[in-house]
């Protein structure tokens, strides 16, 4: 296998298609639960401001006032804290997502090298990937396929 510079040994996305489905699916559910939120918060608002109606409130009470300050307060926490866990679970997912692709694109490079059957040293995987009981297995029944054509 070819020797990989140090630059693609931080790309984080080494398998684009696989990688970036998870991170729309996780846009969608943040999203959804984002949106769920600020509607039931601020329908909650809705609420408060219609009883504020029925007591017979004028329209310029500070009760009113002091409502418009607390749900713009609060939907501005709610899109912060949405930004920051979306910013945060992507950069779980990708981290998660690219242990999981690395030993994919390993053995499809590995299982390409012997098919156009060059040498090939015995399969390893990164410490931290994912199937780190594949190689062996695979090593295995490569020495025994080996032995069998001998």
């Amino acid at each position: 296998m070819e020797k990989k510079s140090f630059k693609n040994r931080l790309r984080i996305i080494t398998y684009p298609k696989f990688q970036l489905t998870l991170l729309i699916g996780n846009f969608i559910v943040t999203g959804s639960i984002f949106g769920s939120v600020y509607f039931f918060v601020n329908k909650a608002f809705a609420k408060l401001i219609a009883d504020g109606i029925a007591a017979g409130l004028d329209q310029q009470h500070a009760y009113f006032q002091f409502l418009e300050y607390q749900m713009a307060t609060i939907n501005s926490y709610i899109f912060y804290s949405f930004m920051l866990g979306f910013v945060l679970s992507s950069v779980w997912m990708l981290i998660l997502s690219h242990r999981l692709a690395g030993p994919i694109l390993r053995l499809k490079g590995y299982f390409a090298q012997i098919a156009r059957g060059e040498s090939y040293p015995e399969i390893k995987f990164r410490q931290n990937d994912f199937f780190t009981d594949l190689p062996p297995v695979i090593n295995e029944a490569l020495k025994t396929l080996e032995n069998k054509k001998s």
